[in-house]
């Protein structure tokens, strides 16, 4: 008799070893369901905030304060590039970029992008300092207005910022 008692305790303690493993599986399974479509939804809401970032600067008109405000924005970003044309210099300058992974990225027809990487046309690159002196050749005021263009390489990362000054 004490020898099926004991045999019935061992039997029913694997069967529930067994249901709290089939429970535990199953749990498992339904919740790495859910913890993959949570992921995917995180990514999917840090690229649009990414894409948010530059998208008031796609094909827009903004104030000089907008634009010194992309300058200290975007001074730190690696392979980034803000060029600036105020109209007092013949030819556009860049905005000076302090991150160790520097590049720079300039207007080309001849890509697919539109835009072409190397460091021949970083020169000159403008502090922020600069842009703020009033008495200097590359002071951008803030009152005035600029054109604004985002270029994405064929990756669709954006790597420059274009603001041309609109002439009254």
């Amino acid at each position: 008799m004490e020898n099926v008692s004991a045999g019935l305790k061992w039997a029913i303690g694997i069967i529930l070893t067994l249901l709290i493993l089939a429970a535990g599986i199953s749990i498992y399974l339904v919740s790495s369901g859910y913890l993959k479509r949570a992921q995917d939804q995180s990514a999917s809401q840090s690229l649009s905030l990414n894409k948010a970032e530059y998208e008031i600067y796609e094909n827009t008109s903004v104030s000089g304060k907008d634009v010194l405000e992309a300058v200290q924005r975007f001074k730190t970003t690696p392979e980034f590039t803000v060029r600036i044309s105020t109209g007092k210099q013949k030819t556009p300058f860049i905005a000076e970029n302090t991150s160790k992974a520097k590049a720079c990225f300039s207007l080309d027809a001849t890509t697919s992008s539109g835009i072409a990487r190397g460091p021949a046309e970083c020169t000159p690159t403008i502090t922020y300092s600069q842009m703020i002196n009033q008495g200097g050749d590359h002071f951008i005021t803030e009152t005035g207005r600029f054109t604004s263009k985002v270029y994405r390489d064929d990756n669709g990362d954006v790597h420059l910022i274009t603001f041309d000054q609109q002439v009254k």
